[in-house]
Parts: C-alpha cells; structure tokens; sequence
C-alpha cells in the first residue's frame, strides 16, 4: 500500500483458447477441395487491447504428396478486424493475393510453426472463419477429407498503468498544459 493508502490492483489476463474442428465446420468448397472453414462459436467481446495466434494445430491424417511436400499451407482468418493487417497489393488489378489475415505458414505435416501474433480491434467475435489454402493467389485449397484440430489463443490484457512522481501525484496544471492519461 502506498502513503496515500491506495493500492494498485493489476486484472490478471485471461486466455480464451478456441478450439476448431474440420467435422463442425461449414465449408466452401474447389472440387474437392475444402478452401474456407466456417464455425459459430460462443461470443467472444473483446474491449481492451487483445492478441489472437494459432497456438496448435494437428492435421490428421495428412498425406503429403509431393506437391505438398514442397508447399506451405497458408492459414488466414478471414472478416476479423485487425490493424496487424497490411496488403501489398494496394489494390492493384493485375495483383490478385488472396485476403484474409495471415495466422500460420508452415507445412501442415510438421508441427513445428512460427507464432504470429495478431493485435485485434475490440469487437465482438461469434464467428471464425479461416482459409487454409496451399496457394497466395489461388483458390486451391486442401482435401476435404483432411480432418484437423486448430486452438487459437485469445489474449486480452490491460494497458500499462502510468504513474508519475512519488505518489502518483499527477498535476494538470503544470506548465505545458498538462497531458492525458490513457
């Protein structure tokens, strides 16, 4: 406790782990194909600063043949706003790179992956939908007998607490006009 008996209390972050299976998904589909999986979930309301990641993934049974062997599949969370996101195409109509914020690159038979931390807008999320494609322009997708598991990691957390002087005394009044405590 501080001499003005205050006492600075921190909310713990709370993850929420989201748990997406192929045979709950609804599906778009290439042939056959599956390129867009699609699952309502239970609502999600994010009102703070929030980071969303694939936390693990597990593709079961997968065959890797030799196209995919020596192909990434890409996976991309789709209508989710987030200011992580920048395209390089600009919107250039002779450049055709598939939207979608990108999750994961890494070859779906290794469970080995870079994490990609995503910032999220606050918003309220009650549907993932995600494009897991083996192409950055196309629409190939992979086959939709391919069952998988995929967690993403949901973590909000509170932003740092500023503090000035010795017991937090904040003057508005000293010369510069003050500042803003965010």
């Amino acid at each position: 406790m501080n001499s003005a008996g205050r006492r600075r209390v921190n909310k713990p972050n709370i993850d929420k782990y989201i748990y997406l299976f192929s045979e709950c998904s609804r599906t778009r589909t290439n042939g056959a194909n599956v390129i867009e999986y699609s699952w309502k979930i239970d609502t999600v309301s994010i009102n703070e600063k929030c980071t969303i990641e694939l936390y693990q993934k597990a593709f079961l049974p997968y065959v890797a043949t030799p196209t995919i062997a020596t192909t990434p599949t890409i996976i991309r969370l789709i209508n989710i706003q987030s200011p992580s996101t920048v395209h390089s195409d600009n919107g250039n109509a002779l450049v055709n790179v598939n939207k979608g914020t990108i999750l994961d690159i890494s070859y779906p038979f290794l469970d080995e992956s870079n994490t990609i931390k995503l910032f999220l807008e606050p918003q309220e999320l009650s549907t993932i939908t995600l494009s897991i494609n083996n192409s950055i322009s196309g629409d190939e997708g992979i086959l939709g007998t391919t069952a998988f598991v995929l967690c993403l990691k949901i973590t909000e957390f509170e932003p740092k607490v500023i503090t000035y002087g010795a017991g937090d005394n904040v003057n508005i009044n000293q010369d510069g006009g003050g500042f803003f405590l965010v």
